[in-house]
């Protein structure tokens, strides 16, 4: 007797309708390899921050040193370079992706993480001798500290380049996807070269600045404050209290003062009404 359940009917069609395993498995594959690609191959947020750094901090381009007035401005410019690359990058390894060309793919995807390694290569060198000459400077530490965690996040991109990279190989042959040490080893020993470097650079390189901040200086409204030991204006007298009003005589007098009527008046004295 053949059962009619129609939980049994369903289950039945949907066996025959499911596809293979291994077909499964590939799809699958392809979309984890489509979002790491995505990931790793995108420098829109990396772009943002350092605008918005900009923003938080005028300072970033208020530098009386030039160098130091040009880092960010400089990093933006290189990111959003970047930007257009990997978005044409990235269609290139989804078609080749998609279209099962393995070895392609992967000879693309080294040629990418090489250039695109070195483009964040540059602006962490630029990011980091920016903030060795920052921190010579005063009342920079909330920017200085900006800094860092944009340092940081442009480490993360450099190090997700080698992850697609190594995640990929493995995926396309089928093997377990393990910790590369050596990797991770290579890594580390390249981002302290890179440290070691700018910090050397920014002690050969202090601050051309002609103040403790390095800020350029700004004029004030209204013009210089008068310097210490200038004559003060006609009819005034510079004493503690501020300048006296002038001595004056009735207008309607004849007479004029005489030298005498001056001699043992005193500046706190009242003048003559």
């Amino acid at each position: 007797m053949v059962s009619t359940d129609p939980q049994v009917v369903a289950f039945s069609e949907q066996r025959h309708s499911q596809r293979p395993l291994p077909e499964q498995l590939r799809e699958h594959q392809r979309s984890y390899l489509h979002g790491l690609f995505r990931e790793a191959f995108a420098f829109g947020d990396l772009q943002k921050t350092v605008a918005q750094v900009m923003e938080k901090h005028p300072v970033a381009t208020a530098f009386e040193d030039e160098v130091m007035r040009e880092a960010l401005p400089g990093i933006r410019s290189v990111l959003q370079q970047a930007c257009g690359h990997a978005d044409t990058f990235r269609t290139q390894l989804a078609r080749l992706l998609d279209a099962g060309e393995s070895e392609a793919l992967l000879k693309r995807l080294v040629e990418g993480e090489v250039h695109f390694a070195g483009v964040l290569d540059d602006a962490l060198t630029t990011l980091l001798r920016h903030l060795g000459q920052v921190e010579q400077l005063s009342r920079t530490k909330e920017y200085a500290a900006d800094l860092r965690e944009l340092d940081a996040q442009l480490a993360r991109g450099r190090v997700l380049l080698a992850r697609s990279r190594h995640v990929a190989v493995h995926v396309l042959d089928g093997t377990p996807v393990e910790r590369d040490a050596a990797l991770e080893q290579q890594l580390m020993a390249h981002r302290e070269t890179l440290v070691r470097a700018a910090t050397e650079w920014a002690r050969e390189h202090p601050p051309q600045a002609s103040t403790h901040s390095g800020r350029r200086r700004t004029a004030k409204v209204g013009g210089e404050k008068p310097r210490r030991g200038t004559t003060p204006s006609p009819g005034s007298c510079c004493v503690r209290g501020g300048p006296l009003p002038r001595w004056r005589w009735n207008a309607g007098s004849r007479k004029a003062p005489s030298r005498g009527m001056w001699r043992g008046a005193s500046l706190r004295g009242t003048p003559h009404r």
